[in-house]
């Protein structure tokens, strides 16, 4: 719910890549509910990993899109080098062979807190670093957690998703300060 409620703001704002980001969270979320609700766990089982995965991954592309072509890195010359940093050092860990979904997933998040805290100034450089780290240590920590029951982890894993979603709604929305898209500024 969160994840679609920030959706539909940030499209209100025409922050289309940021919106478009949380509505895959928000359709990986709702299948993911459909899927345990409903029962036929295993009927949907493939649809829901497929949302959670490559959609996962979709939306953390479109957000670092957000993040990378926002005023503040734009402005910047330290937000290309770090994206480019960023980029190259994934693409040198998927050559040596690691799993890709974890390397890029980790690395885009990586380079957009990183990005961040070397351009953005503020409560946008300390809520958008701490939301992307967030989001990081909840995907690597949480989720395939040793020391917490399945349940326990899942429970905390969506409920810490849903604090991002509000934190990034947050984040880009006009109504919390960040200045409007130039077609949003025309249509007012």
């Amino acid at each position: 719910m969160c994840a679609f409620v920030g959706c539909l703001l940030l499209a209100r704002d025409r922050r289309w890549a940021a919106s478009a980001s949380l509505m895959l969270i928000g359709a990986a979320a709702l299948v993911g509910t459909i899927r345990f609700a409903s029962g036929e766990v295993e009927r949907w089982r493939m649809l829901h990993q497929f949302l959670s995965q490559q959609g996962g991954l979709l939306a953390i592309t479109l957000m670092t899109l957000s993040v990378v072509t926002d005023r503040a890195s734009l402005e910047n010359n330290q937000a290309r080098a770090i994206a480019v940093a960023g980029l190259l050092a994934i693409g040198a860990l998927l050559i040596y062979g690691l799993p890709a979904q974890a390397v890029i997933s980790s690395g885009l998040l990586l380079t957009i807190a990183a990005t961040i805290l070397a351009t953005w100034t503020g409560w946008r450089r300390s809520l958008g670093a701490g939301l992307f780290l967030l989001v990081f240590a909840n995907g690597a920590l949480v989720r395939q957690s040793d020391f917490l029951s399945a349940p326990a982890a899942w429970h905390i894993y969506h409920g810490l998703l849903s604090v991002f979603a509000l934190g990034y709604t947050r984040l880009f929305s006009v109504s919390a300060g960040y200045p409007p898209a130039k077609d949003a500024q025309q249509a007012h």
